[in-house]
C-alpha cells in the first residue's frame, strides 16, 4: 500500500496487473492449509495436537510470504519493474530470525506496575454489576476464580453481568510469565522432535514439491530452522501454562485468534478449565472459509455468539470439520437481541425522498490477500473503490467515503480530495449521512450493522461461491446484490448499467423487510 499511496489510486487503475490469479491463489491456500491439517488431525489428541494446532497461525503467514515471493520472481522472469515500499517489506523480505523468535522475545506494551493498577480500574469499572459485598468478598478470596483476558466486548460484558460473575481482568502476559507452577515430567526436547518428525518436515517436504513462484528461491532449511525455534518455545510456555497451580474456574477469552490468547486457551482447556472464547463483531457466516475457521475459531470449546441465528449459522458451516470435531466446539448464544431492537427503532429515522448521496464501505487495505471472500486484496480494492467513486461522481451522485477505522493509515490521501465527503468516524454513529450503503465485500462488523438501518444497501459481489445458498436468497431480502466478474488479472469488473438502474430504483420498502434481520439477530425467533 505504500507503493500505491506514493503512486496514487489513478496510477494503480490505469496501469492494473497482479501477476497472482484468484484462482491459482485460492488453489494455493488451500492446498497449503489441508495439508497441514491433516498432519495435525493425524496426531494424537495430547498436548503435542495444542502446540501443533497453535501454529496454523505461522502457515497463514507462510502463505502471504509466498504470495509475495510469487510476485518477485514473476517480475525477475518476465523483467518487469516491481513497484514496491515498506508496507509489504515483511512479507517480501522475510525477517527469519524475527519470526522464529516470535515466542522468546516476547513484548508488552505496560510494565508490571502499570497492568497492576489496569487491573484494579478494569476490575472496579466492569464488576459494578456485583454487590459491594460480593465484590470485596472476591478480591480478598477470590471465591468465584473466573479470569478475563483480552479486549473488552459487550458479547463477553452480557455475559458476565447476567451470569453475575465476578471477573478478574488480567493481561495474557501475567499468564504466561506466571512463576507458581508444579513440576511436572516432560521431555521438552522429545515433544519438540515428534511434532518436526509428524508435522513439520511432511509439510515441507510437500510443499518443496510444488513447481510454481510461490516457492521458487524459497530457503526452506531456513524455515524449518527457525519453525523448530517457534515449537521449542511454545513448547515450554504450554507447560508452564499447563502447570500452573492456581488456574481459575473458568476463563473468558476475546480476540480468539490472537496466537498466545489460542497457546492460553489451549493449554486452560487440556487441564479442565472451562474456556469461554467470544464472538468479534456482527458476522452471522455470510462468507464460509474453512481454512480461515480453522486457524481462528476451532480451538474453542465453547464459542459465544450474539444470538440463536448465528449460533445455528455457525454450527451448520463449521461443526463437521476435523478440527471443530476434536475440540468438540459448541457454539452459544447469550441471547442479545440489541440490533434487532435498533432495527425496530432506525426504521423511525428520516429517509430522503431520492437516493443522492452514496456512502461506500471502504476496506481496510493491509497487505494481507485473504482466500475467504473473493477480491479480499488491497490491489484489487483500491482499483475497484476508485474506479466506482469516479464513475458515481461522473452520474452526478454525492460520494461518501467511510474509511475503516483501523486501517486509516494505509488509504491516508487517497481517495480524501476526490470523493465529496471522507469520514473516518464509527459508522453506528455517521450512517444517518447517506441515502444507501455500497459494500464490496460482507467481512466486515460494519456490513452486519448496516443491515439493521433503514437505509437501502448494494452490495457488489464475487462470493456467492462463498455462500450459503438460502441465506443468500433470503438476504436479497434485504440487499440489492450485483454480481461481479473478476479478470484474470484479478481486476473485477461491475456492470455499469445495472448499478446506476438498481441505484435510481432502489426499493425503500426494502428497508422495512425484516426477513432476514429477524432471523440473524432476534433470539426470539429460533
Amino acid at each position: 500500500m505504500s507503493a500505491v499511496r506514493d503512486k496514487g489510486a489513478e496510477y494503480l487503475s490505469n496501469n492494473y496487473n497482479w501477476p497472482v490469479s484468484t484462482q491459482e491463489f485460492i488453489e494455493f491456500d488451500s492446498e497449503i492449509n489441508e495439508c497441514y491439517v491433516k498432519l495435525l488431525t493425524d496426531l494424537d489428541d495430547s498436548p503435542m495436537y495444542d502446540i501443533a494446532l497453535v501454529e496454523l497461525s505461522f502457515v497463514s503467514h507462510l502463505v502471504q510470504i509466498f504470495h509475495y515471493n510469487y510476485v518477485k520472481e514473476y517480475a525477475i522472469e518476465n523483467n518487469v519493474e516491481l513497484l514496491s515500499g515498506l508496507d509489504s517489506y515483511h512479507y517480501r523480505c522475510p525477517n527469519w530470525e524475527k519470526l522464529g523468535s516470535f515466542y522468546s522475545d516476547i513484548e508488552y506494551p505496560f510494565g508490571i506496575v502499570k497492568r497492576f493498577i489496569r487491573r484494579i480500574i478494569k476490575n472496579v469499572f466492569f464488576n459494578r454489576h456485583i454487590t459491594l459485598f460480593n465484590f470485596i468478598t472476591n478480591v480478598v478470596f477470590g471465591r468465584e476464580k473466573i479470569i478475563s483476558i483480552g479486549s473488552n466486548d459487550p458479547i463477553r460484558h452480557k455475559f458476565i453481568v447476567e451470569s453475575n460473575y465476578f471477573c478478574d481482568n488480567r493481561e495474557w502476559i501475567d499468564l504466561i510469565q506466571n512463576k507458581d507452577v508444579i513440576g511436572i515430567d516432560v521431555n521438552i526436547e522429545q515433544e519438540v522432535d515428534l511434532i518436526v518428525k509428524k508435522v513439520i518436515n511432511p509439510f515441507l517436504v510437500n510443499l518443496r514439491k510444488h513447481k510454481s513462484f510461490f516457492i521458487k528461491n524459497i530457503d526452506f532449511d531456513e524455515i524449518k530452522k527457525i519453525w523448530i525455534k517457534r515449537i521449542s518455545d511454545i513448547t515450554v510456555i504450554y507447560y508452564n501454562l499447563y502447570r500452573i497451580k492456581k488456574k481459575p474456574n473458568k476463563l473468558l477469552v476475546t480476540e480468539v485468534a490472537k496466537p498466545l490468547h489460542k497457546l492460553i486457551t489451549l493449554a486452560f482447556q487440556r487441564d479442565g478449565v472451562e474456556v469461554f472464547c467470544f464472538h468479534h463483531g456482527n458476522d452471522a457466516s455470510y462468507s464460509q472459509y474453512r481454512h480461515s475457521h480453522e486457524m481462528t475459531v476451532s480451538h474453542c470449546q465453547y464459542f459465544l455468539v450474539p444470538t440463536k441465528g448465528i449460533a445455528k449459522r455457525y454450527d451448520r458451516d463449521y461443526s463437521h470439520i476435523p478440527i471443530e470435531k476434536r475440540s468438540n466446539t459448541k457454539y452459544i448464544s447469550v441471547e442479545d437481541n440489541s440490533l434487532y431492537k435498533a432495527f425496530i427503532e432506525n426504521k423511525k429515522v428520516k429517509k430522503r425522498p431520492v437516493v443522492n448521496r452514496i456512502m461506500i464501505m471502504g476496506y481496510p487495505a493491509n497487505s494481507n490477500r485473504y482466500a475467504s471472500e473473493n477480491g479480499l486484496f488491497f490491489y484489487q480494492k483500491v482499483d475497484l473503490e476508485y474506479r466506482l467513486i469516479n464513475f458515481l461522481k461522473n452520474n452526478g451522485y454525492y460520494v461518501i467515503y467511510k474509511a475503516h477505522p483501523d486501517r486509516l493509515r494505509e488509504v491516508q490521501g487517497l481517495f480524501n480530495n476526490l470523493v465529496d465527503e471522507y469520514i473516518i468516524e464509527k459508522f453506528e454513529n455517521v450512517w444517518h449521512k447517506a441515502d444507501v450503503f455500497i459494500f464490496t465485500y460482507t467481512s466486515t462488523s460494519t456490513f452486519g450493522y448496516s443491515l439493521v438501518t433503514n437505509r437501502p444497501i448494494l452490495l457488489l459481489d464475487n462470493a456467492k461461491k462463498c455462500r450459503n445458498l438460502s441465506d443468500y436468497f433470503l438476504l436479497k431480502n434485504r440487499v440489492n446484490i450485483i454480481e461481479t466478474d473478476t479478470r484474470t488479472n484479478t481486476r473485477i469488473i461491475f456492470d455499469k448499467h445495472k448499478l446506476l438502474k438498481t441505484l435510481k430504483h432502489t426499493h425503500h420498502d426494502m428497508t422495512n423487510e425484516d426477513s432476514y434481520v429477524k432471523e440473524i439477530f432476534n433470539s426470539n425467533t429460533i
